[in-house]
């Protein structure tokens, strides 16, 4: 009875004093736990940044159960990576925050910049449209109060605006809930910049890409701390840690200053669909009185969003005119991220001794080359490599020794079967044989079940750069090795086409 005599005071002090005029209650979006989905409302960036699949989402939020009335949102989200750079999504909500309830759309969109190989600074808005309403039956008065029954709902434009840089692993960013808002109703802006709520935070995500297990694959371990500045309260700071493994599902936990400890658990229920749950309660230092709250999730998704529909293949074959263009738009993306830094004047210097060799009348020898001759000559390109190996490779410099890094891929000025990266993250340096790349992972899949009915034991490691999975056979530490097996098609196990890529780690 005690909680009720005094949610009725606090009405009829806001129904009498407050209501005379128009409120300027700031909208706090209690968002500190959306660590998996619905990222876009903790920060608008984030549905480029940690959206690499197009979602389906529900959310809601029951908190403070132990009180009558207490608030609520409901949001239902689509949202996610559409193309190279482009995140979007579009939201409906309502939020209920004891006296007023607010419902509207929300709009997303943001967009990535890349500053160097490891870095993008992303910039995102979320454009709120929003009807803010008195919740009347939360007044109780001993007569009906004409102040509250001839009130007007209001229709709130609101601009969050927030942006996101990521270098290597780290993550930094800013938002504001209402950097911007304007009130249609009474024409003026809903409030002041001294009514502003700013959110910041910093995270960084351990990827456990060689953790042993296809059970760890693609899993990330991400710690978030963040501080939140709300008008006329003390500001928040708390820490949020997920485990997020995607093929069965993430654990989360957190502590908030003014709301208390959280954890958190979802479960993929089915291939893409999954659930779940988050248990909030106060402390000894913040609201314990209040009761729990609990936040419910429930998601769809329906894939990769930054990957085109087809899979590279290096197998020849008559192929349709509109697969082939698509494969060469992916093959060309690739190999401009995969090519060999080599000088201009050294690689001259190497085709007009190699024309030479070939055109002189006086090399007769050359000019009636047999099959057999050719052969022998593309092992004498190797006869001084043979012993070239990680430790030595490790020591050349790609710009004061461009000379070296061409004899030891002299065949990759002819061939395409050679292919050089200064580095892809968690794959370790040396050279691979790879016999296909991938951009879908349905088609990934297939491939690997194909190979392992065919007796091998496939590998392969997924490049976050370019969104595509490598398929190889083994990792070599010396060129000879990896070159000898593929020219002996692995040794006869594999009729395949296959490549050598050298991850250099520079």
């Amino acid at each position: 009875m005690i909680k009720r005599y005094t949610l009725v005071i606090v009405c009829i002090f806001f129904g009498k004093v407050v209501w005379s005029q128009r409120t300027t209650l700031p909208v706090d979006w209690r968002q500190h736990n959306l660590t998996k989905y619905n990222a876009n409302v903790f920060n608008p960036a984030l549905s480029f940044v940690r959206n690499e699949s197009r979602n389906f989402s529900i959310w809601g939020r029951l908190q403070w159960i132990g009180i009558e009335d207490s608030p609520k949102t409901y949001l239902v989200n689509y949202n996610g990576r559409f193309g190279k750079k482009t995140g979007a999504g579009l939201a409906l909500f309502q939020h209920n925050i004891g006296l007023f309830t607010d419902s509207g759309l929300m709009v997303n969109y943001a967009r990535g910049i890349q500053l160097a190989r490891e870095s993008w600074l992303t910039f995102g808005v979320n454009v709120i449209g929003l009807r803010r309403g008195l919740n009347q039956a939360n007044f109780i008065t001993p007569e009906p109060d004409p102040v509250l029954l001839d009130n007007d709902d209001d229709f709130i434009l609101t601009v969050m605006p927030g942006f996101n840089l990521t270098i290597n692993n780290f993550n930094i960013g800013l938002s504001s809930e209402n950097l911007f808002d304007y009130n249609f109703t009474i024409s003026d802006q809903q409030t002041d910049f001294s009514d502003k709520i700013f959110l910041g935070y910093m995270s960084y995500d351990f990827r456990m890409k060689n953790a042993g297990s296809a059970a760890w694959k693609d899993a990330i371990f991400r710690t978030t701390v963040y501080g939140k500045s709300i008008p006329d309260q003390d500001t928040q700071y708390g820490v949020q840690t997920l485990m997020d493994v995607p093929k069965y599902g993430w654990l989360q936990a957190g502590y908030n200053n003014f709301y208390g400890v959280s954890g958190g658990l979802g479960v993929k229920v089915s291939d893409g669909i999954v659930v779940g749950m988050v248990v909030e309660t106060g402390t000894s230092a913040t609201n314990r009185a209040f009761g729990a709250t609990y936040e419910v999730t429930a998601a769809i998704e329906f894939g990769k969003g930054s990957r085109s529909d087809k899979p590279i293949s290096f197998k020849e074959g008559p192929k349709p005119k509109k697969e082939i263009e698509d494969r060469a738009d992916e093959q060309n993306e690739l190999d401009a991220i995969e090519k060999t830094q080599q000088t201009n004047t050294e690689a001259d210097k190497l085709t007009a001794a190699n024309k030479k060799t070939e055109t002189d009348p006086t090399n007769k020898a050359g000019a009636k080359k047999d099959p057999q001759a050719k052969e022998n000559d593309e092992k004498l390109d190797y006869k001084n490599i043979e012993n070239v190996d990680l430790e030595k490779l490790r020591n050349i410099n790609r710009d004061s020794d461009s000379t070296a890094l061409k004899e030891i891929f002299k065949v990759e000025n002819r061939n395409p079967r050679y292919k050089a990266v200064d580095r892809i993250e968690g794959v370790d340096y040396g050279f691979y044989l790879v016999v296909n790349v991938f951009s879908q992972k349905k088609y990934f899949d297939l491939f690997m079940r194909l190979l392992t009915a065919q007796g091998l034991e496939p590998k392969y490691f997924y490049n976050n750069d370019n969104d595509y999975y490598y398929v190889y056979l083994r990792k070599y530490d010396k060129l000879s090795e990896v070159e000898r097996d593929r020219r002996t098609k692995y040794n006869g196990r594999y009729s395949g086409e296959t490549w050598i890529l050298w991850v250099r780690n520079n």
